[in-house]
């Protein structure tokens, strides 16, 4: 972890940035502080500056056509598709998720990546419900709350009980 004063010192150096109305560029400093060495405040602070420049986004002149109806990958088939990820193009993809509403795909992830994701999403719980739950004893690097500043509302207790993580 980079030393707090360190921290602090790439924060402020970020914030004139901000404040010059140079967030494109604070955010390439913070993304490369980061990955130089992680650290959970500015990570949390890139998450912030992201949500802002989206917000702020021009997108006056974007057009968003729907691309065509996709052809019937899965035909007969009632249900879930499922597919092995050799066979995984895009037009599966959008035939299983627009015609059937999901897509199976049997070995896209390997078993030791899956373990890891299993393992990472108990503590990102485990995080979440000591936070929310008790003491803010919580681990930021599992879990940190975010405003999205958006008006849909996420209800993140109905997330929770259906164990999912907003990531």
């Amino acid at each position: 972890m980079l030393r707090l004063q360190s921290v602090r010192s790439k924060l402020n150096r970020a914030e004139r940035l901000v404040a010059d109305g140079r967030i494109a560029e604070a955010i390439r400093f913070l993304t490369d502080a980061n990955r130089a060495r992680r650290n959970t405040r500015i990570e949390s602070r890139l998450v912030e500056l992201r949500r802002d420049a989206h917000a702020a986004a021009d997108r006056s002149g974007v057009k968003h056509p729907m691309p065509p109806e996709p052809r019937e990958e899965f035909p007969g088939i009632v249900g879930l598709p499922e597919i092995h990820r050799r066979d995984l193009t895009i037009d599966t993809l959008r035939s299983g998720i627009l015609q059937h509403g999901c897509l199976l795909v049997r070995g896209l992830v390997e078993p030791t990546r899956v373990n890891q994701l299993v393992e990472d999403i108990d503590r990102t719980f485990a995080a979440f419900d000591v936070r929310n739950d008790g003491p803010a004893a919580a681990r930021p690097e599992w879990y940190t709350p975010f405003d999205p500043l958006t008006d849909q509302v996420i209800h993140r207790e109905w997330i929770r009980g259906g164990d999912g993580v907003l990531a």
